[in-house]
């Protein structure tokens, strides 16, 4: 108990059962390690999607139109300082600003449109420095049939027919 020292040079000393360990405060680093991120689950509406590969394998997911609340759940494997890591997200296509969540591991996203997205995930390390090691996942979402090109095409179609038809009706009666 109260076994420290600190010296006129800076240098702190620390006293223990065997002897003492000392160091100059600085010269401690904060950890240059680059915690990679990995996306642990996938839902729908909150229930949960198992895919014949693991998730964080996965180069896409297809969606339908009706699938358009999901969420994601990540972890960074950095075990030094677990509770200092903290996360950001941003689905691009949506939004292109991280959105930063803090020590909270998932994301929702809410009345997504159709279209091509990109999801990614950035960590830091337990000393608060951000990794380049990103998750990534790329989301297509396909429209409802009604809004494709191929409904547009025959709706068009059909109501040029029934134009024709009703103008043919006209010019015989």
């Amino acid at each position: 108990m109260n076994a420290l020292c600190k010296g006129s040079d800076g240098e702190i000393f620390f006293g223990g059962v065997n002897g003492f360990n000392s160091f100059f405060p600085r010269e401690v680093e904060d950890s240059g390690y680059s915690s990679p991120v990995l996306l642990t689950q996938f839902k729908t509406f909150d229930q949960a999607i198992r895919f014949t590969t693991p998730l964080a394998s996965l180069d896409r997911i297809v969606l339908s139109h009706g699938q358009n609340f999901f969420s994601f759940e990540f972890v960074a494997l950095d075990y030094a300082n677990a509770a200092n890591i903290r996360y950001a997200y941003k689905l691009e296509g949506l939004n292109n600003n991280w959105i930063h969540c803090g020590a909270r591991r998932y994301a929702s996203l809410t009345s997504v449109d159709p279209g091509e997205y990109r999801f990614r995930v950035k960590a830091t390390n337990g000393d608060g420095v951000w990794s380049e090691n990103e998750a990534l996942i790329r989301i297509s979402i396909a429209p409802p049939f009604w809004r494709t090109w191929w409904f547009y095409l025959a709706s068009l179609g059909a109501t040029l027919l029934a134009a024709y038809a009703l103008f043919q009706y006209r010019v015989r009666a």
